[in-house]
């Protein structure tokens, strides 16, 4: 698959190897005094039933993320394929365990490709998705310290400020979203005019781009379609606790202590923080958050914490990447190579 000709700079390189540097200190914190003969005798006693049952559940969480993604969509075409919106998730996943967010672009580009529809307005509902994972993924954490008997932030003193920035970016991004949407015609103009002045040629792109872009943020006009993302937001955050308290059976954790559903949805809240920060889909700071969390909430033992972490992560990253593989495949046999850099250049889109 061609990603653009002259595309890779030092920066670019810098990026990357920052990303997965951070994720393998991330994986060293994580190990570090983990005794390789008990990690390994831990993974050993793995039930291959309750793992597909959990990467059962994984998979249909990214199916319910696509019917979702559908509502949102609704606004640029309707009766788009919920398959292909499906595909573009996976594809997306894939690239972000190798580039972090480079995911949201291929998703866009790749769905543009199979719809015929603008990959930019495609990357304007990503955003609005985006904010509303935050919000789900924020209020999941809330619901967490009322489930939990004791105060977090006694164990977690990063969580206040972790929660507070959220939130802060929560209200921040919904106060653009709503000044775009409601001034589209004045920032377009004012935007264009500043640029009018370097070039009347790039003045006239920025304005194609930043036009698609804001049609992409009009993903609410529908009262159904607004009720409908609302509740299928709420069946992916159940669903992924229910998934994470599938996975506490793959180990027998429940052997060594009582388990319950509250303790997976607090497990879930707090380790999605690991899979927000910039490492290659996760790697390192969601095994290093959810060993903790495992440890210091639920006293399991330091190996079957990290066990448990390690094994969720390699399901997701492997179903992930299998996936996006698949569908690559099946993409250039019907479409051939693709520029992930035409989103870019609104000249060569297909509307």
């Amino acid at each position: 698959m061609t990603l653009g000709k002259n595309t890779v700079n030092l920066r670019e390189i810098f990026g990357l190897v920052f990303s997965f540097g951070l994720g393998f200190a991330f994986l060293y914190i994580a190990f570090r005094g983990i005794s390789m003969k008990d990690f390994l005798a831990s993974l050993s006693r793995v039930s291959i039933w309750w793992m597909l049952m959990y990467t059962a559940f994984s998979t249909f969480s990214h199916y319910l993320r696509a019917i979702r993604w559908k509502y949102l969509l609704s606004i640029l075409k309707q009766d788009i394929s919920v398959h292909h919106i499906f595909a573009s998730i996976m594809i997306g996943y894939g690239f972000n365990n190798i580039i972090p967010r480079l995911g949201e672009v291929s998703r866009a580009v790749f769905l543009g490709r199979y719809e015929k529809i603008s990959r930019v307005s495609i990357l304007g509902t990503i955003v609005v998705e985006r904010v509303l994972d935050i919000i789900m993924f924020g209020s999941a954490v809330i619901i967490s310290g009322m489930i939990y008997a004791k105060n977090l932030d006694d164990t977690f003193v990063w969580l206040k400020f972790t929660l507070i920035l959220g939130a802060i970016v929560i209200v921040a991004s919904i106060i653009f979203l709503v000044l775009l949407v409601k001034q589209e015609k004045k920032i377009v103009r004012l935007v264009q005019k500043l640029f009018s002045r370097s070039s009347e040629k790039t003045s006239l792109k920025i304005k194609i781009l930043l036009e698609k872009l804001i049609s992409g943020f009009h993903c609410f006009q529908s009262a159904s379609d607004t009720l409908l993302t609302i509740i299928f937001s709420v069946l992916i955050m159940i669903n992924y606790g229910l998934n994470t308290y599938l996975g506490f059976y793959m180990l027998g954790m429940q052997n060594e202590r009582s388990i319950d559903f509250g303790m997976a949805w607090v497990t879930m809240s707090i380790s999605a923080i690991g899979v927000m920060i910039p490492t290659p889909g996760g790697l390192g700071s969601y095994h290093s958050i959810t060993k903790s969390v495992l440890q210091k909430l639920y006293a399991f033992g330091e190996t079957i914490s990290i066990s448990y972490a390690f094994l969720s992560h390699a399901i997701t990253y492997v179903l992930n990447t299998l996936f996006a593989v698949a569908y690559i495949i099946l993409f250039r046999k019907k479409f051939g190579d693709i520029d992930i850099n035409l989103m870019l250049k609104p000249e060569q889109e297909s509307e």
